[in-house]
């Protein structure tokens, strides 16, 4: 059995906390997530939550519109109501 460790929880603690924000803000950009991360959680970079964003589309909650600069994420169609 592998343990969980304190790295996994505060990374599901943050997944977590960016779907419940698309809950409220259907659509956001990568900074605009960083931004508000920033406020909850202080020191954590761009990268980390790059990585929590592609969790959330790798299961299908979230997921990527547009291209290059003019992208941004929302609430997957397959999870809406």
């Amino acid at each position: 059995m592998n343990a969980i460790t304190k790295s996994d929880s505060e990374q599901a603690r943050r997944t977590l906390t960016i779907y419940k924000m698309f809950l409220t803000n259907r659509t956001m950009t990568t900074n605009e997530v960083c931004q508000k991360m920033l406020k909850l959680f202080g020191g954590i970079s761009k990268r980390s939550i790059q990585r929590d964003l592609k969790i959330l589309k790798d299961e299908d909650m979230i997921e990527l519109m547009g291209s290059g600069s003019q992208c941004s994420w929302s609430i997957s169609r397959k999870n809406t109501f």
